[in-house]
C-alpha cells in the first residue's frame, strides 16, 4: 500500500471510528504529510519500506528545523498511531516507530509568586473575623517557613514554639526540621491565639 492510501486510510479510521473531530484529524493530516513527504524523498514509496533508520533520520530532520521536544513528540505521535494501526490492519509486520526513542520534554519550572504578590495574599483574609485571623496566621507561617501545603495542614498547635519562635515541621518521609519564625508572622500567630481564647 502507499503511503499516501495509507494516510487516508488511517484518517478516514480517525474520522469514522475514533469520532475525532475535524480539526484533530487535520492536525494528524499535517503531521503525516510531512512524514510522507520526507519518507518519499527518502525513496520509501510504500508502507512496508518505512525502518527505524528512515525514522530517526526523520526525526532528526525536524529536530534540526528547530522544532520544540513537545512539538517533536507530536509528530511522532501521529506517525506512531498511523503504524499501529498499519499493523493492526496486516499491512505491515512490524512497527519500526517502537524503538524509536520519545522526545525529552523536560519540566517546565513552576512559575513563583513574587514578594509583593505573596505579602497581598497574606493580607488579604477579614482580620475583623477569627476565621480571617487564623487564615492570616496559616499564610504568614506557611510563607515564613516556606512549607507545603501538606505540611501546614499537619500542624498542630503543640509544634508551635512562640517562646524560641520556630515550629516543628514534619516533611516527606516524616522528617521533622525546626524552622525560625520572624517577628511578623508570630504577632499573627499571637493575635490568632488570643482572639481564640477569648472566643
Amino acid at each position: 500500500m502507499s503511503l499516501d492510501a495509507a494516510v487516508d486510510l488511517y484518517l478516514s479510521h480517525l474520522r469514522a471510528e475514533r469520532a475525532l473531530s475535524d480539526h484533530t484529524v487535520a492536525a494528524y493530516g499535517r503531521d503525516l504529510a510531512k512524514f510522507t513527504a520526507f519518507a518519499e524523498a527518502h525513496g520509501a514509496q510504500d508502507a512496508r519500506q518505512l525502518d527505524l533508520g528512515l525514522l530517526s533520520d526523520w526525526l532528526g530532520g525536524l529536530s534540526r528545523e528547530g522544532l520544540a521536544p513537545r512539538s517533536l513528540a507530536r509528530h511522532l505521535s501521529a506517525v506512531r498511531g498511523l503504524l499501529k494501526f498499519l499493523l493492526k490492519e496486516g499491512e505491515l509486520d512490524a512497527d519500526p516507530s517502537v524503538l524509536v526513542a520519545r522526545p525529552k520534554l523536560g519540566r517546565k519550572l513552576p512559575r513563583t509568586a513574587s514578594t509583593e504578590e505573596l505579602l497581598r495574599l497574606i493580607a488579604a483574609p477579614d482580620v475583623g473575623t477569627l476565621r480571617g485571623l487564623r487564615d492570616r496566621a496559616m499564610l504568614s507561617v506557611a510563607y515564613a517557613a516556606g512549607l507545603r501545603v501538606s505540611e501546614l495542614c499537619r500542624l498542630c498547635l503543640g509544634d508551635l514554639d512562640l517562646e524560641r519562635g520556630v515550629v516543628a515541621a514534619f516533611g516527606k518521609g516524616q522528617k521533622r526540621r525546626l524552622v525560625p519564625l520572624g517577628e511578623v508572622t508570630l504577632a499573627h500567630l499571637d493575635a490568632y491565639l488570643t482572639a481564640r481564647r477569648a472566643a
